[in-house]
């Protein structure tokens, strides 16, 4: 087994917010809500950038039983022999994919320490992430 060319630091836990609903009607529920958001900061001179995904699981309002807010962030290094494509295709793609597998048994925890069942976030494709790319000095 060889490593890759392209690796990553330790996710860092930026945010956690997790809010029952106290106003919550079962009759209007249809199933939870799913959003995601990520943001690159890649350096123009470093072959690396840092890679923040954000997940939002439910909503304040009362069709839904509870909110999760959960940000993490790690930095991701790459070869510079690397094409620029592949590399802006990896921070897209895989670097959340790989971030959300830090954040699931998160949103786990949390919710199975509430009044409501555990919620376990299924797989996400990330073929269509919308990702904000930035660069830094």
């Amino acid at each position: 087994m060889k490593n890759s060319k392209f690796q990553f630091s330790n996710p860092n836990l930026t945010k956690l917010v997790f809010k029952a609903n106290p106003d919550f009607e079962q009759s209007l529920y249809k199933g939870i809500s799913l959003e995601s958001k990520t943001h690159i900061l890649k350096s123009k001179e470093n072959s690396n950038a840092i890679v923040e995904l954000i997940v939002l699981v439910g909503k304040e309002v009362r069709e839904y039983p509870f909110f999760v807010e959960v940000a993490m962030n790690a930095e991701f290094m790459w070869e510079k022999e690397l094409d620029e494509e592949v590399v802006d295709d990896l921070l897209k793609k895989n670097a959340p994919s790989l971030i959300l597998s830090y954040i699931r048994p998160i949103i786990a925890t949390v919710t199975n320490n509430s009044q409501y069942p555990v919620f376990n976030l299924p797989y996400i494709d990330m073929q269509d992430n919308v990702a904000i790319m930035e660069e830094r000095e």
